[in-house]
């Protein structure tokens, strides 16, 4: 039995793995879809579009070797080519901004075929580009989550706020006091 991602596994930029399923692979299938360090996996499709293209990056977080299932795209960065983060960030580029929704077909539920994304351009710039283009966004990353992860806790604070307020376990007048 080897353990396998779908595309349930795969969030914004993240990897869900408090459900890895397993099953069988014959050797040449476990050489097919096993993932290595670097890989980016991208939803294939779903019943949402929001989640189609979605892609996360493979860091090894579980011992290998762990495999992908056909709902998920595997892109790998070639040696010499690109480098793993700079397909990571496109990949982020290309669900943000509704390139691979655009590629995917299907009228109820989207989908992106191998070949659908083997057709979509990428431009790409010299390796030591890449590098500088991947350490600046993943930089912007960091900012962005801090704030992300601050909004929530000032939303957890409001909610606490008016709950308070509202059931009167905060009293105004006495909060005044202790002013």
């Amino acid at each position: 039995m080897t353990p396998y991602l779908r595309s349930a596994n795969v969030g914004y930029g993240t990897l869900d793995l408090s459900d890895v399923l397993e099953m069988n692979y014959d050797p040449a299938e476990r050489k097919k879809f096993c993932l290595q360090y670097g890989d980016v996996v991208v939803s294939e499709g779903s019943a949402s579009a929001n989640a189609v293209g979605m892609p996360a990056m493979w860091r090894d977080e579980l011992p290998g070797p762990v495999c992908t299932q056909m709902t998920l795209l595997r892109l790998r960065a070639r040696e010499g080519i690109c480098i793993p983060e700079f397909v990571f960030h496109w990949s982020m580029w290309a669900y943000e901004s509704g390139a691979f929704l655009d590629v995917a077909g299907g009228t109820n539920i989207k989908h992106i075929s191998a070949k659908r994304a083997k057709g979509m351009a990428v431009r790409l710039p010299p390796l030591t580009r890449q590098r500088e283009i991947a350490v600046e966004l993943d930089a912007m990353g960091s900012v962005l989550e801090a704030a992300r992860a601050e909004r929530a806790r000032l939303r957890e604070v409001r909610t606490g706020l008016l709950a308070g307020l509202l059931n009167r376990s905060i009293d105004i007048d006495v909060a005044e006091l202790e002013n």
